[in-house]
Formats: C-alpha cells, sequence, structure tokens
C-alpha cells in the first residue's frame, strides 16, 4: 500500500493555489484532503456504478478496527469520486490523520483499504494551509 504524500499546485481552471495530502493503491483508487479557496474538502476514487455529478451517494469508512461511519458524499465533477466538504471533511481528516493502522472504503463497488502511513504529517500540512492547524 502507499505513502501519504503532499502536492502543491495551482488549479487550472480558477487559478485558486491548493495543497493536498494523497494516498493512492495499486488499482489507481485513491484517498486526498485538499486545502483550496481557504476550504477543506476530501475525496475518494473507488469505482462507481452509474456516475452522475454531485448525485449523494451512500459511503462506509472507517479507520483502523473503530466503529465504521455511515455518510453520503456528492459524487465529484471531474472524477469517478465522491467528495466531502465542511465539518464533515474536517471529521474525516482528523481521524484519519490520527489513525494507526488503516483506512477502510465500502460503497455499491466494492470495498478499499487504504494505508495511513505519513498520513499525520501530510494531513497537517493541509490543515496548517487552510488556518486549522
Amino acid at each position: 500500500m502507499g505513502v501519504w504524500t503532499v502536492k502543491r499546485g495551482t488549479d487550472k481552471w480558477t487559478d485558486e493555489h491548493f495543497v493536498l495530502a494523497i494516498v493512492q493503491a495499486p488499482d489507481q483508487s485513491f484517498v486526498f484532503v485538499i486545502c483550496q479557496g481557504g476550504q477543506v474538502s476530501a475525496q475518494v476514487r473507488i469505482g462507481t456504478s452509474d456516475w452522475s455529478p454531485y448525485k449523494t451517494r451512500k459511503i462506509r469508512w472507517r479507520v483502523d478496527h473503530k466503529v465504521p461511519h455511515d455518510a453520503k458524499w456528492r459524487q465529484s465533477v471531474e472524477e469517478t469520486g465522491v467528495v466531502v466538504s465542511g465539518l464533515q471533511a474536517l471529521e474525516f481528516a482528523d481521524l484519519v490523520s490520527h489513525a494507526a493502522s488503516r483506512l477502510i472504503f465500502k460503497n455499491s463497488t466494492g470495498t478499499r483499504t487504504f494505508s495511513v502511513r505519513g498520513s499525520t504529517a501530510a494531513i497537517g500540512v493541509v490543515m496548517t494551509a487552510c488556518g486549522k492547524s
């Protein structure tokens, strides 16, 4: 499994700078937490069956062996993934950055496990960039 890394860049459409912490699995699925425009959001791509932008999807996620979180995240415009912002994104980022062994996502297309190795430092950079540290 991969290691969380930090990437910085500029959105080609809005010209806004962003900082993101990302981990990618061998099957090209990924999870990231991003600060852009002063806002924190999180996105996961683990595959979807009938993709439509902005449609809400039910997902379950958990860190380590803790109680799963049932959530509704919206489908992203750019990717076949789901995204969340606001307080849910902050809670997600906090729990992942404090996880000890793994992050697991489940939706209608399957279950994926992601490494949390390096998440504390990488997500910390994102939170600092958004003034949330």
